[in-house]
């Protein structure tokens, strides 16, 4: 099912048929569903995850909820699956004023003990179907759609996305939604 969904949201993305449908959004509420989620993710890893928000000046903030829920849901997913047990994963989420206090910047930094990736990898993270040629995941499954779906809805979002990665360190991975 989720191969399916993946394939239809690049399909949309693709054809800009993808809308995003911005609403009112109660940020701290809509965090709430992240630790018990992450625990279902977790499944049987013995990892050590960390959530934490700090910083929300504006409770409320017009966004997509469902594609915002989706690209943290990748990201988080991703540190999961490749992060060995004993390692840590972690979500930390706040808001950052510029502008004489006027504009937010929403941020969030998901970081990890995992395996990381390697420069060139980096550099095709967000091409689709990309995955990176390593024995290290050969037993680890994806499509390589995921993050070039996050991408996209990141951009389509007004937001960016940057990646920092080594190997064997781990990964950070920042989305600032404007």
């Amino acid at each position: 099912m989720e191969l399916v969904n993946e394939v239809l949201d690049i399909t949309q993305i693709e054809n800009g048929q993808l809308r995003i449908n911005s609403q009112p959004v109660n940020i701290p509420k809509l965090l709430d569903d992240f630790p018990p989620m992450l625990k279902q993710l977790q499944g049987d890893k013995k990892l050590n995850i960390i959530c934490n928000q700090h910083d929300l000046y504006q409770k409320t903030l017009l966004v997509d909820p469902l594609r915002l829920k989706q690209i943290y849901t990748n990201i988080l997913s991703n540190a999961i699956k490749y992060t060995p047990d004993g390692g840590s994963v972690t979500f930390e989420i706040y808001e950052e004023l510029f502008l004489n206090n006027k504009y937010i910047n929403l941020i969030a930094v998901i970081s990890d003990t995992g395996i990381g990736m390697s420069k060139e990898f980096v550099k095709k993270i967000f091409v689709p179907f990309e995955r990176a040629e390593d024995s290290r995941i050969d037993k680890i499954q994806g499509t390589g759609l995921g993050m070039a779906i996050v991408n996209n809805i990141i951009h389509m979002m007004g937001g960016e996305i940057q990646v920092e990665s080594e190997i064997n360190k781990g990964s950070k991975f920042t989305v600032t939604m404007v």
